[in-house]
């Protein structure tokens, strides 16, 4: 109940603030800013991952094993999501079209 209550207090007030602004700084600031939170919220775990790996298989062995978990997520990736084999940066002279930017 109380967690809620500063969306209740500030939501609306908020949302007409926002909806004021150019949407696509917004979107590249809050993009940005979820990156940051994410890349760091998660580099301090990766790293004790890969200690512990370290210290129990060895430091070469521990890189050998990242290095090939990242090959197999990549190769996962796009076999899940074959939409991203065939993806296209778009020029910067084009505009993106929202129906193709899936």
């Amino acid at each position: 109940m109380l967690g809620s209550l500063p969306l209740l207090l500030f939501g609306l007030w908020t949302g007409v603030w926002i909806d004021r602004l150019d949407r696509r700084k917004l979107l590249i600031g809050s993009q940005t800013a979820a990156i940051l939170i994410v890349s760091f919220g998660i580099q301090p775990i990766s790293a004790l991952a890969i200690g512990f790996m370290a210290d129990r298989i060895g430091t070469t062995n521990a890189m050998l094993l990242c290095g090939i978990a990242l090959i197999v997520s990549a190769l996962l990736m796009l076999g899940l999501r074959p939409g991203l084999r065939f993806w296209e940066a778009p020029r910067a002279s084009e505009p993106v079209i929202a129906s193709e930017a899936h």
